[in-house]
């Protein structure tokens, strides 16, 4: 299971545009912030699974 700041971690780090376009809007709509407190009053899991859809 991966958590929310390691997919951000990972999109932030990568570089091209398409990646750089999700960090912008996570980071312009305070989404960590969201996720955060989602999960403090039970409204998400903080640990995610990754999957791909190319299988």
């Amino acid at each position: 299971m991966k958590d929310f700041y390691h997919l951000y971690n990972i999109l932030h780090g990568k570089g091209d545009d398409s990646a750089a376009a999700i960090v912008e809007r996570i980071n312009s709509r305070h989404c960590i912030n969201t996720a955060d407190y989602a999960a403090k009053i039970g409204l998400s899991l903080q640990s995610y699974k990754l999957g791909s859809l190319d299988k």
